[in-house]
């Protein structure tokens, strides 16, 4: 898979050493960077946020999409399996806005499987009340995140914040600092 490792560790004035020896939580050898770069060893996601955070660059900039345009789309799938076809429809991977955040799922839920990505969209705590019912991604004052389902509080400008799973904690009468929606999927098969 080709990635940008290299080229960015050079702007850098990096030596695979020094690039190594930034890898956190433990520190890796210069020959798994090198193999990382030239594609040798297979890039997972979590060597990329690794890597990125060693390089202090993003993801993206790291891995670039094939080919500078957007992705056009073959068309809509219909009943039957028939698929009716786009008209010059095309598909963006950009962030669906802007400050997007993304969650990596670890566990599965009744609806992310391990390995998905989900990005998030921040709303304002002051319109929280558009997510009641719904799952989001919440940051209580203490600093803790979870995500969850919003419910609302027993006092104004508080929230409940219910997790998805049957373990899941239950955050009673929360001030939020802040509020993420769901906004986008990705999803590797």
């Amino acid at each position: 898979m080709r990635n940008n490792i290299r080229e960015i560790r050079k702007q850098k004035g990096l030596t695979l050493h020094q690039v190594a020896a930034r890898i956190r939580p433990q520190p890796t050898t210069a020959q798994t960077i090198g193999r990382l770069e030239t594609g040798s060893r297979k890039v997972t996601l979590d060597w990329l946020e690794k890597i990125a955070a060693a390089l202090q660059c993003s993801v993206a900039e790291l891995m670039p999409m094939d080919g500078d345009g957007p992705v056009p789309f073959a068309g809509t799938l219909s009943t039957g399996g028939e698929i009716i076809p786009a008209a010059g429809e095309t598909l963006s991977l950009q962030p669906p806005g802007d400050n997007a955040v993304a969650l990596k799922i670890a566990q599965p839920t009744a609806d992310f499987q391990v390995g998905d990505t989900v990005i998030y969209l921040p709303l304002p705590v002051a319109e929280a009340a558009h997510l009641v019912g719904k799952e989001c991604l919440a940051e209580l004052e203490d600093g803790r995140r979870l995500y969850g389902r919003l419910l609302a509080g027993t006092e104004p400008g508080r929230y409940t914040v219910v997790g998805t799973d049957d373990a899941a904690a239950v955050v009673y009468n929360a001030a939020l600092r802040s509020l993420a929606r769901r906004a986008m999927l990705i999803r590797r098969y």
